[in-house]
């Protein structure tokens, strides 16, 4: 196969470590032409009205060639600053309902607004290709609704050859206040699941549903780990008791609970901290380090920024556990999250939320704590397996053991790939 296009809404030049970015570097030597296909997002920095207008009424698009890959960054019409308007209202706090009625009225009328944005994703992802590609394409992979729907409009007009849908989550989960913007995502989405060629799916959860949803076949190619790479935190360095949390830091990440929770446990282990790296919803991180300060925990809580993906092993080797407390909504419940193989690779117990796909690997590999989602049972579980050195042993080699079977290179590289050419009757290599 000549050209393969992968299309996502994540801001693919600003991550350096998703699905898509180990996708695209498994699949540069196996086709002769990548390109990545992302919308730019705006999620931190100040920025005047005049340039929000700009952003705002604007199609912009930058294309870059890095390690064989193509990248088409389109900055699409109606984009906009992360939730501007409710941020403006201060009406921001996920999974919480305001008060008064006014405000719940308000929040909600924002959030139908942002449909509008939604929609314009189609016309600028469709003058982004029109513009700086043309190319027919042999596989289209795309990882959500507006992705494959995209593919679904090139594949009508001939251009696409064999279109995928890559399930990386339950999209109408991130529509936590619209019911109107949640109902469209939906039928979206299973619109687009029913139309793709070939439906893989991230997890067996949500594989599970697809199934129920479109009476169809549905495979898994779960999230993976540069296993070569991670190991190298196995060899750890002199540290105190720590936790370590890696990853997007919003509310739906359960941080301050686990910051409570070390207030329960300090008695008993004095020393301990929690190490939290990543990019960050600034309300949530100021909550979390408020939280922190109240209860004397400021010298034990530490954020360390967002580091690059190379990086990570350093602070994986000065920690002890991983902790991946994700509030238990669809969003998350549905998630297969690359923080827990990434911990598991680097010989860490993990604690996350039962009922979850996370606490499904969990509980199935024995290499952690599944728990509720309360303040509780996440001191609980910190305080048992820091204490208990044979049960933390025993889930620190199933950790190791069990996180060998990840590897990007086998999951995308040999599995992905073999699928790829069943569904499109390709036969070279």
């Amino acid at each position: 196969m000549k050209k393969l296009l992968i299309v996502t809404t994540l801001d693919y030049g600003y991550y350096s470590n998703s699905r898509v970015h180990h996708i695209a570097d498994q699949f540069k030597q196996k086709f002769e032409d990548v390109t990545v296909m992302y919308t730019k997002d705006y999620i931190s920095g100040p920025h005047t009205f005049y340039q929000q207008l700009k952003i705002l009424l604007t199609l912009r698009i930058k294309t870059q060639n890095k390690e064989n890959v193509k990248s088409v960054e389109v900055d699409r019409f109606l984009n906009h600053i992360a939730s501007m308007g409710l941020n403006i209202l201060g009406l921001d706090t996920p999974y919480v309902v305001p008060n008064p009625l006014i405000k719940r009225m308000l929040r909600r009328i924002f959030s139908t607004m942002g449909f509008v944005s939604d929609l314009a994703i189609l016309p600028s992802f469709l003058i982004a290709y029109f513009l700086k590609d043309r190319s027919k394409i042999d596989v289209f992979i795309g990882h959500g609704p507006w992705e494959v729907a995209f593919g679904y409009v090139l594949r009508k007009l001939g251009l696409v050859k064999t279109l995928i849908y890559d399930d990386l989550d339950y999209a109408p989960g991130y529509q936590y206040i619209s019911q109107f913007r949640r109902f469209c995502t939906s039928k979206l989405e299973i619109f687009c699941l029913k139309k793709a060629d070939l439906i893989i799916s991230v997890g067996s959860l949500l594989a599970k549903l697809r199934e129920e949803q479109t009476g169809r076949k549905v495979y898994v190619i779960p999230n993976g780990v540069d296993y070569r790479h991670f190991q190298k935190a196995q060899i750890k360095k002199p540290h105190p008791p720590t936790l370590i949390y890696m990853g997007y830091i919003s509310d739906w990440a359960g941080l301050d609970l686990i910051v409570e929770a070390l207030a329960k446990i300090r008695q008993d282990i004095t020393d301990i901290r929690f190490l939290i790296l990543g990019h960050t919803n600034p309300d949530y991180l100021k909550k979390i380090l408020n939280t922190a300060k109240d209860l004397g925990l400021e010298e034990h809580v530490q954020y360390l920024g967002n580091k690059r993906y190379r990086e990570l092993i350093d602070y994986l080797a000065e920690a002890d556990l991983g902790m991946a407390v994700f509030r238990p909504v669809e969003l998350r419940r549905y998630a297969f999250s690359l923080k827990i193989i990434e911990y598991m690779s680097s010989g860490l117990p993990v604690i996350t939320t039962k009922d979850t796909q996370s606490g499904s690997l969990v509980e199935d590999y024995q290499c952690g704590e599944a728990i509720e989602y309360n303040t509780d049972d996440i001191a609980r579980a910190i305080h048992n397996l820091l204490l208990d050195k044979d049960r933390y042993k025993r889930y620190h080699e199933n950790a190791k053991k069990f996180s060998r079977e990840y590897d990007w290179q086998e999951l995308v590289g040999k599995r992905y790939y073999d699928l790829i050419k069943e569904y499109s009757n390709y036969s070279g290599g």
